[in-house]
């Protein structure tokens, strides 16, 4: 089972995970927390929410639906299946990202990410729904929101 966790203490474990891959003091960044608190769900239960949520179509649509369509789309999957599938008292910990990642050429890519209940981060490619490790971050993380 996961575990509820407060915003301060999920900033708190972010904050030391993230810190190497933020885009440096220099430039625009921005985290945001939207509620005060969130349930950090198992390893299984991230997979389970992945498969009983649809893939959403893929193709070249351009800025009509690029990669931070799919990552909101799928922050509000999420916040739906917490509501009406797990019936859980607050939100999943999935929220959103930019930044760059090794498993897309893109220069720049907006994906989700999860906290999960033992303390990982893990980013989530909306347009597949493969999970990927933290380490796969390579750098200029400019935001955060959940």
């Amino acid at each position: 089972m996961g575990i509820y966790i407060t915003t301060p203490q999920l900033k708190a474990r972010l904050r030391k995970q993230l810190q190497p891959y933020w885009v440096p003091d220099t430039r625009p960044r921005y985290a945001g927390f939207s509620d005060s608190r969130y349930y950090a769900p198992t390893g299984d239960e991230i997979k389970k929410f992945l498969d009983d949520t649809p893939l959403q179509p893929t193709g070249a649509f351009g800025e009509v639906f690029d990669c931070d369509d799919y990552a909101f789309v799928m922050k509000g999957a999420a916040s739906l299946y917490a509501r009406d599938v797990s019936k859980l008292e607050c939100g999943l910990c999935i929220g959103i990202a930019w930044a760059r990642f090794s498993w897309k050429p893109d220069p720049f890519h907006a994906c989700n990410w999860t906290f999960d209940n033992e303390g990982q981060v893990w980013w989530v490619e909306p347009q597949d729904h493969q999970l990927h490790a933290l380490t796969t971050c390579k750098g200029d993380l400019t935001l955060i929101i959940i």
